[in-house]
């Protein structure tokens, strides 16, 4: 727990705006400081944006989406910081937050709702929550969570893909997954009535009741054996769009994920539903983000950086005698034994690091990839290694080099080169790393700005994608959306 240089403040007592980026960590002070006085106090602390992947961050898209509560509805506002101290992985601050907080309405027991501050902090993927079902499985209650299939290369999307998703089951206590993820892409299935085999029976017992938010808040959707939902359940901005309620918790869930809480019930007796929260007008938000700059971890990528979003088991390394002598590329061979690379299936990017797994570096002779006059084949080692594939497309390093490259089977004979895809294994992990954990909306407009960002990340990071084919064809504009 971080907290500024001085005590903090009493309730009502006034504090140095200078000391705000050391007080907004301070789940205490969280707790007594007012949220009309926070925001003022961040507008006036950061005039020219609040630092993006922090708390404040977070705080900032509350009052963008319109979480407001009048000052006699205070607890309210404590209850979302309570799950935004929980999303961010900070749960001793967020226990310290409510301990100090006279009152939460709503507490968060887990969450896999993954805001934009908490982005690089979190593993969940934070995908759009399209639909929730409670059932009865083996006796006990499980949430079937369905996430938006989102794809990131237009050029491959399907007509039907807006209606494939992600399904998985969570413990409705816990949050622990227990079964899936699982794709649902419509398209490959309509071939083939029946050969989609759902994450669980659809005849299981369906649990609780099932709610969906909308401008006059929350209503019944039915489906659900409960008792009517929408009057208990807390008020959300209009990115949180369905819930279920399995006994005395509920889990809510829509863009960025979904969470549970626990109801304090003083509110409910003869409740009536109220309106969702309303987004303001811009000019009406008094706070705004800094530039994101590239986040300082992809430069270098680490071990543990890498880690943190594909899983430690999942990054593929061997000691220096297991390399082949034909990897020259001095870097390229410290990367693959201190580091690692990804062995990872990338849905949104349809690549895929398996051969790694099963086959280790494939050699290929370079002189076998290249047309005999291609001016690209000049400098470049003996012999190229498959990281990776891209479809039927090859990613391969070169042994000299070190950097990656695109190979097309179909292209003509005795001439596959498809061009770079990165300087390095180093920088296409970083790349791969940026993109699994910032391509992401709500709506097609959010996922076009998360595009173009990553873009110009991606350039900066590594000039080599800029005149890339496959970067080409994950980056080309969103017209629709400029």
């Amino acid at each position: 727990m971080t907290t500024g240089s001085e005590p903090t403040p009493p309730p009502g007592t006034a504090f140095d705006t200078a000391e705000l980026p050391a007080l907004i960590e301070d789940p205490v002070f969280l707790a007594r400081v007012g949220r009309v006085e926070l925001l003022a106090a961040m507008a006036v602390c950061w005039p020219d944006g609040v630092p993006v992947g922090t708390l404040a961050e977070d705080i900032h898209h509350l009052d963008r989406l319109g979480v407001r509560p009048a000052p006699e509805q205070h607890p309210q506002w404590l209850s979302w910081l309570h799950l935004l101290l929980v999303s961010h992985g900070r749960a001793l601050d967020a226990e310290a937050m409510a301990a100090a907080a006279p009152r939460l309405p709503w507490r968060t027991v887990w969450s896999r709702w993954v805001p934009p501050g908490a982005r690089a902090a979190c593993r969940a993927s934070g995908g759009n929550v399209v639909g929730l079902r409670a059932v009865e499985r083996d006796g006990a209650p499980v949430v079937l969570v369905h996430e938006e299939f989102v794809h990131a290369r237009p050029d491959r999307a399907e007509p039907d893909d807006e209606e494939g998703y992600h399904e998985y089951a969570v413990a409705p206590d816990s949050g622990r997954v227990l079964a899936g993820p699982k794709l649902y892409r419509p398209y490959a299935h309509d071939d083939l009535p029946g050969s989609y085999v759902p994450l669980l029976p659809g005849d299981l017992p369906e649990l609780g009741g099932v709610a969906v938010n909308g401008p006059d808040g929350w209503r019944d959707a039915g489906g659900g054996t409960g008792p009517a939902v929408g009057p208990v359940l807390p008020v959300c901005h209009e990115q949180v769009a369905h819930a279920v309620l399995v006994g005395q918790v509920a889990v809510l869930g829509g863009g960025w994920g979904c969470w549970a809480v626990e109801l304090d019930g003083a509110d409910t007796p003869g409740a009536v539903a109220a309106p969702a929260w309303r987004r303001p007008a811009e000019q009406d938000v008094a706070t705004g983000l800094a530039a994101a700059e590239v986040p300082r971890d992809a430069r270098e990528p680490s071990r543990d950086w890498l880690a943190r979003c594909f899983g430690e088991r999942s990054l593929w390394s061997v000691g220096p005698t297991e390399l082949p002598a034909g990897l020259e590329h001095a870097p390229t061979r410290r990367f693959l034994t201190e580091t690692g690379f990804p062995i990872m299936t990338s849905t949104l990017l349809e690549l895929s690091s398996e051969t790694l797994a099963s086959d280790g570096l494939v050699q290929l002779r370079t002189e076998e990839l290249f047309g005999p006059d291609d001016p690209e084949a000049g400098d470049r080692g003996e012999f190229s290694y498959v990281i990776a594939k891209d479809g039927e497309r090859l990613v391969a390093l070169d042994g000299r080099t070190g950097e990656v490259a695109l190979f097309n089977p179909e292209r003509w004979e005795g001439d596959y080169h498809y061009g770079a895809m990165a300087s390095s294994a180093a920088r296409l992990a970083a790349l791969l790393r940026l993109y699994s954990t910032y391509y992401y909306g709500a709506t097609p407009a959010e996922l076009a700005d998360a595009a173009r960002l990553l873009r110009d990340w991606a350039i900066e990071l590594d000039p080599a994608t800029d005149s890339s084919t496959f970067w080409y064809e994950v980056f080309q504009d969103r017209e629709d959306f400029a």
